[in-house]
């Protein structure tokens, strides 16, 4: 019965050795049944040249068997595409534009009868290549390799389960890519892959290093509602469009394409945060965490808008450990000049009328925790109101919130910076 475990000590979407059958099908630890990936039209799709080895470790992955395999999918798949596509796609996966051309005469006989034969069906054809690409359910139980493969259509690997490396290198994804429950055994890649639409990875188990490092997300967070990541789980991380060398969505859509709300990316980036916070990836939880501040300024209005804004501006939401000691540093100039420039109009009989004076007194202000101000300038600040006026006591008090709020951000910034918790 689905949804009763075999083993309560390992997850749903395990498969033992002894539930997998001759014909390469086979039933998970939850009771799921899952297709042979011999038998799935896609998966011939992507070995018409051979299939990896039945057991075969990451050493023993053929490359060159690899590569044969990517020039028929490839062919098939880009099909469609104009010479401008063609060019610019094959710039993008650092291919030459040879390898996306449509398949040769003796190339679309090969495709057509390895799928015919492999599928026991004369009357099968090739799918259009906009077709939802459908590993649902299904059972790999060889290496499967997608590096540098064009996925034209939607994407669906629902419940599909991976006995061994899962490597979807350089892959490109133009529509959604559906992962939901899937189980990945071994080593998952999906290095300098691009997920043009939507990433669903809810549920999905992931048991060993999983590598999105160098993934670009154009318009959609990854979601992983209720996955369960492997604590080696790798992402690049700096912010910025994609299209300008970043890696992750905007936060608003240019017209041109559609992007995920900001108020979806925010619970997407909180997921992620919470899954680095658990696995001691303190960078990474970081990140993570300003990607979600920069929702929620999105996604404010009013006033806390110019709070989120604020906080982005002068510390880069509690990161940034130079911008707080530049505020610091013109807040104490800025009254250096301030006070200086009074001091020039007017002496004190406490004779305070020196540029350094003038320093100290600003310096005094913005630390005034120190406790140097009643130290060393008390008749200054007591006779301040009487002798220049209101305006510098009102100012000497302004330094003094905005010198404890620099010193605060300066805090949360060391404290990031050297990963405290």
């Amino acid at each position: 019965m689905a949804g009763t475990l075999k083993d309560d000590s390992k997850p749903a979407g395990y498969v033992f050795p002894e539930d997998v059958k001759k014909d390469g099908s086979a039933t998970t630890n939850g009771g799921t049944k899952l297709k042979s990936a011999q038998e799935n039209k896609w998966y011939i799709l992507a070995t018409i040249a051979g299939e990896q080895k039945v057991g075969a470790q990451i050493w023993e992955f053929d490359d060159e068997l690899a590569k044969n395999n990517r020039r028929y999918w490839n062919g098939w798949s880009c099909a469609k595409l104009d010479d401008e596509a063609r060019t610019e796609l094959a710039k993008k996966m650092n291919l030459s534009v040879e390898d996306l051309l449509p398949l040769k005469p003796d190339e679309l006989k090969k495709v057509t009868d390895e799928l015919q034969r492999r599928l026991g069906d004369n009357k099968a054809a090739l799918p259009d290549p906009d077709d939802i690409i459908d590993f649902s359910e299904t059972y790999f139980m060889n290496l499967l390799g997608f590096m540098k493969y064009v996925i034209s259509g939607d994407a669906n690997l629902n419940t599909a389960t991976f006995s061994g490396l899962a490597d979807f290198d350089t892959a490109t994804f133009s529509g959604p890519a559906y992962f939901k429950i899937a189980t990945f055994s071994g080593f998952a890649s999906f290095n300098t892959a691009t997920f043009s639409g939507p990433a669903y990875f809810g549920s999905a188990e992931f048991k060993s290093t999983t590598d999105f490092q160098q993934a670009k997300f154009l318009s959609y967070v990854p979601e992983f509602h209720a996955a369960k990541l492997y604590d080696h789980t790798l992402f690049t991380l700096p912010d910025g469009d994609p299209s300008k060398g970043g890696f992750w969505p905007p936060l608003k859509g240019d017209g041109k394409i559609e992007v995920m709300p900001a108020e979806k990316q925010k619970a997407a980036y909180n997921r992620l945060r919470l899954f680095m916070n658990k696995s001691l990836q303190t960078e990474s939880e970081q990140f993570f965490h300003r990607r979600e501040m920069a929702c929620k300024k999105e996604t404010e209005g009013g006033f806390m808008f110019c709070v989120y804004w604020l906080y982005d501006k002068l510390s880069d939401y509690g990161n940034s450990v130079g911008r707080p000691m530049v505020w610091l540093a013109v807040n104490i100039l800025t009254g250096w000049v301030v006070f200086a420039q009074a001091f020039s109009f007017k002496s004190m009989e406490v004779g305070v009328t020196s540029q350094a004076s003038a320093f100290g007194v600003s310096f005094s202000n913005v630390f005034s925790f120190l406790g140097l101000g009643r130290l060393y300038l008390r008749e200054f600040y007591l006779g301040l109101a009487t002798d220049y006026g209101y305006g510098l006591v009102f100012f000497s008090g302004l330094q003094t919130v905005l010198g404890f709020i620099f010193l605060i951000l300066l805090g949360l910034g060391l404290r990031s910076r050297f990963r405290l918790r």
